[in-house]
């Protein structure tokens, strides 16, 4: 990080008022005199003059804008002593007389975590902006709105907006252009601003200079003093500004002080040399290609959209609350736009059947909620609209159910989704009980609806956890488990997860996947999200964006959309940390936990099963257990059976893969598996390997389960189960053997299927009478653990389903008590501001425990 700069120097001494300037000669004059020429050709006549800075420019602030506007006090540095108040800074003016190079180190690079906040003039520094930041003499940035008018101003702020104590700012100038490419305008009289308020506000002014057409990098020095944001002001050019004019800049950079007690930015973030191959610094990359693409798409079109205005309004407005840097002009452009483009009726339609009234009806609520706006007529206008399409279920039609290559913009789901958000609004500004009722008919609909897609589920998702409340939480952990298990092997999503459409993972379904899980309560730390931030950060291309496949989405501005959606999934995700999170999870991972309500149970039909046990027969013992344990599988489980040795006898040739699926995975049907298991005759042997190794096949569909098999025997027909158990983990979906060992005895046979069944996360049970059955069986059907969570007074505060969900509660202690079974387990936990703190529930055979993970 560090980076010596041996430069070209104007130093502004601000205690005596004396500056002066050096170009270092020898060496570095000759490896940069053949560039000089180019700029002195170029640039004739064009030399800085030595002109003081008028007294009035002394300490002013931004216009508008008094010094520490809002009255924050600013922020002070880790470990330093009390900074001088940046309140009165000296009289700003300069004279030029030679001085020596300085050294120093730049914190305002894009390595060290710094971000171009603010071009005056701009949608944001856009895809370009970050050449500002890179120490690269091969690279430069120039503005793209014209004209240009100066003066411009550019802010930079350090690594997660932290304060720095500095006293240089240092600026280079762009290279010769291209051939055939016109040069662009040069600075030429500099200000240097500061501010620990925010990037609009608070600026005092520390430096002001002007800057020689000379291709070293110059430094404007000044006494040390204390900012999170720094404001490079170009109040004039080197040439004359034409309507056509391009202002160019090569690098900027600004350099750190020290003194007594201070620490270093880099010494107070660790964590900084993660920065470049963070999610944050994707999503922000992402920001900056965005904010100016859209506001070109609008200004082209001279339309409204659909979801061009409303979802970029949403990403950015989520963005900027979780502290990136954002262009309010940006948001305010699209947010006016769509306030005026609504028509007398209150639609936004350009054709019949457009979904854009729901779209904007959505966007309006984000843009309210960012701009802190209590009352706006043109979205209750439009949620008025809304309520004449809404059908008497509470459904919005909007195109198909089903995927297609509109996804983007269809699905009745995604639109009743949308207008819910507008129906809430309305009814809190106007208390009007018309748009209560149809938020409740909506939320009541969306419940029941059948999602057929990534995207039905997502907006399925989020209408459930923002409106749906404590009771909708299981089904927020359903659609959270049905969407951990259709995750791709890349970490991606893809759009039609049964459909050969849209058939790949893909960055639009990414986006939404990740955002929907943060706003259920899935952790970002759980291997699914991790996994598929990971696709999000390797699919980004150069520029900032993500990729749309335009021959699978056509429908109009179709390939801003993935990159919209993948910004609101990292930047929903990676923010400021307002509460902890608590977690109840069980010890396997995250998609095998999420399988478990798949669950194929194997029984044995060998000839021994015949044999009496007490005063009955064990296969009679087996088909009562079942039963009862049938009868306390939650209704909404998935749940085959495949039978073993029923129908060869023992001296059968076929007998070692006398093997069948009699009833498929699919909705639990106690009667109709009780009804077969009554019909089922020992006959055979034990192909006990055999039979299991079926079950991935039996399971693919539902995209992997648990396999529960019933055994009174050993492997007996030369099975392995050590290469089953490796079969089982290749299988490319999440699988989980439990077995059950009924009447089995010896040791060796114990470890054996111990062995087995551990090595995909599952357990073996003993039983040795029908009582001992049940109870085993029962544990290795057990897939759902209720919790209740308890403040120190014994206040209820949350209540769940252990899995992939957090619990996001204020810092404290907290009483956790778990349902497993028919056992209670308690224990106490600490939540605090910083993470989650995590429980898990570890089967030890005879009993459950709850552990702390963290």
């Amino acid at each position: 990080m560090r980076r010596l700069l041996w430069v070209a120097v104007i130093v502004i001494v601000a205690a005596t008022g004396a500056a002066a300037v050096q170009y270092r000669t020898g060496a570095l004059d000759r490896i940069i005199a053949p560039v000089r020429e180019y700029w002195r050709a170029h640039h004739a006549g064009a030399a800085p003059k030595t002109t003081p800075a008028t007294a009035a420019n002394a300490g002013s602030t931004t216009p508008g804008a008094p010094a520490n506007a809002g009255g924050s006090a600013p922020a002070q540095p880790a470990g330093t002593e009390p900074a001088p108040s940046p309140a009165s800074p000296p009289a700003v003016s300069h004279t030029i007389v030679a001085a020596d190079a300085i050294r120093g180190e730049d914190i305002a690079l894009d390595t060290a975590g710094s971000t171009i906040e603010f071009v005056s003039g701009a949608y944001g520094p856009g895809p370009n902006g970050r050449r500002l930041l890179d120490a690269r003499a091969d690279t430069s940035w120039s503005t793209d709105v014209v004209p240009l008018i100066l003066p411009l101003d550019l802010v930079v702020s350090f690594y997660k907006r932290q304060p720095a104590l500095i006293s240089a700012v240092t600026i280079a100038l762009p290279g010769p252009p291209a051939a055939g490419t016109p040069p662009p305008v040069l600075p030429k009289d500099v200000e240097v601003w500061v501010s620990t308020t925010n990037a609009a506000d608070g600026f005092v002014q520390v430096a002001a200079a002007p800057i020689a057409a000379e291709p070293a990098k110059q430094a404007i020095t000044f006494a040390p003093i204390e900012a999170r944001f720094v404001k490079l002001r170009v109040v004039s050019a080197q040439q004359p500004v034409t309507p056509e004019s391009k202002l160019g800049l090569g690098d900027i950079g600004v350099i750190e002080a020290t003194r007594a007690g201070y620490t270093r930015l880099v010494d107070r973030s660790p964590d900084v040399s993660e920065w470049m191959g963070s999610p944050r610094r994707a999503a922000q990359r992402g920001i900056e290609w965005l904010q100016p693409a859209v506001v070109k798409w609008q200004a082209d079109h001279a339309c409204f959209g659909c979801h061009i205005q409303s979802q970029a309004m949403m990403g950015l407005a989520i963005a900027s609350k979780n502290e990136y840097a954002v262009s309010d002009k940006t948001i305010k452009a699209l947010g006016d736009y769509t306030l005026t483009a609504q028509h007398p009726d209150g639609s936004y339609e350009r054709e019949p059947g457009e979904p854009s009234a729901l779209f904007a009806v959505m966007g309006l609520a984000y843009y309210d909620d960012w701009r802190h706006a209590t009352s706006d007529p043109t979205l209750v206008k439009t949620a008025a609209y809304l309520l004449g399409r809404q059908q008497p279920t509470g459904e919005i039609q909007n195109g198909a159910p089903a995927c297609g290559p509109l996804s983007v913009v269809e699905g009745p789901l995604m639109a009743t989704s949308n207008s819910l958000i507008g129906f809430r609004r309305a009814y809190e500004e106007t208390q009007d009980a018309r748009y209560k009722d149809a938020a409740d008919r909506a939320l009541a609909w969306i419940a029941g609806a059948q999602a057929n897609t990534t995207q039905d589920q997502i907006f399925k998702l989020l209408a459930l956890t923002r409106f749906g409340g404590p009771p909708a939480r299981s089904s927020v952990q359903q659609i959270v488990e049905n969407l951990i298990l259709q995750q791709q092997p890349s970490g991606g999503w893809k759009e039609c997860p049964t459909e050969n459409f849209f058939n790949s993972a893909n960055p639009f379904s990414t986006g939404q996947v990740l955002y929907a899980f943060k706003q259920a309560g899935v952790s970002i730390s759980s291997s699914p999200f991790i996994k598929g931030v990971k696709y999000l950060l390797a699919a980004q291309q150069q520029d900032g964006s993500w990729k749309a496949d335009t021959a699978e989405m056509r429908t109009m501005g179709a390939a801003y959309a993935p990159t919209m959606w993948a910004i609101i999934g990292l930047a929903g995700s990676f923010g400021t940390v307002k509460a902890g999170g608590l977690q109840i999870t069980t010890e396997l991972p995250p998609e095998q936990t999420a399988a478990r309500r798949n669950l194929e149970i194997v029984l044995d039909a060998s000839g021994s099963m015949k044999a009496a046990l007490g005063k009955s027969t064990r296969i009679a013992t087996a088909r009562q257990v079942l039963k009862d344990v049938l009868a306390k599988i939650p209704d909404d489980f998935n749940v085959g059976l495949r039978v073993y040795a029923r129908r060869f006898s023992s001296r059968d040739k076929q007998t070692c893969t006398d093997t069948e699926l009699l009833r498929p995975i699919q909705k639990l049907d106690r009667q109709q598996i009780v009804s077969t298991v009554d019909g089922v005759v020992p006959r055979g042997e034990t192909p006990l390997v055999y039979s299991i190794l079926q079950a991935p096949a039996d399971l693919k569909a539902a995209g992997g389960g648990s396999i529960i098999v019933i055994t009174d025997g050993e492997e007996t027909c030369g099975g392995d189960p050590v290469k089953a158990a490796e079969q089982l983990k290749a299988a490319g979906i999440p699988l989980t053997l439990n077995i059950v060992g009924f009447t089995l005895t010896g040791k060796k046979v114990e470890q054996q299927l111990s062995q087995f069944a551990e090595a995909t996360g599952g357990h073996y049970y003993s039983a040795q009478d029908g009582a001992a059955l049940t109870k085993a069986l029962t544990r290795a059907a057990l897939a759902r653990f209720p919790y209740t969570v308890f403040d120190m007074k014994g206040t209820q505060v949350a209540a769940g389903i252990a899995g992939p969900l957090t619990e996001a509660l204020p810092p404290g202690d907290y009483k956790v008590v778990v349902q497993a079974g028919d056992s209670e387990i308690t224990a106490t936990v600490t939540v605090t501001a910083n993470g989650d703190a995590i429980l898990q529930i570890v089967d030890r055979g005879d009993r459950f425990e709850l552990v702390k993970k963290n």
